[in-house]
């Protein structure tokens, strides 16, 4: 037991203090994955037929001549057109 006995030590504050990262490290990571998550190449695909399909809208043309003319799943243009714009602010 004696070999073992500092596995049943309390750690030191100071060790339990430095395991957790700094609350601007932690932000810093949380902006950065927010950037790449706003950059992937699925969001950005996803935004350009978002704003594809609302162009459509625009003109007047339903849910099946976008989904022809864009080639894209019924369901897709459905959510799409239906969708309420976000405001930025």
């Amino acid at each position: 037991m004696a070999r073992h006995r500092t596995w049943l030590e309390e750690p030191e504050p100071q060790q339990a203090e430095t395991d957790q990262d700094p609350p601007d490290l932690q932000q810093a990571a949380a902006a950065a994955a927010a950037r790449r998550a706003e950059e992937s190449t699925l969001a950005v695909r996803t935004r350009q037929r978002y704003e594809q399909v609302q162009a459509l809208r625009a003109q007047g043309k339903g849910i099946k001549p976008i989904m022809r003319e864009t080639g894209l799943a019924k369901e897709t243009v459905r959510r799409f057109y239906r969708a309420v714009p976000r405001r930025s602010g």
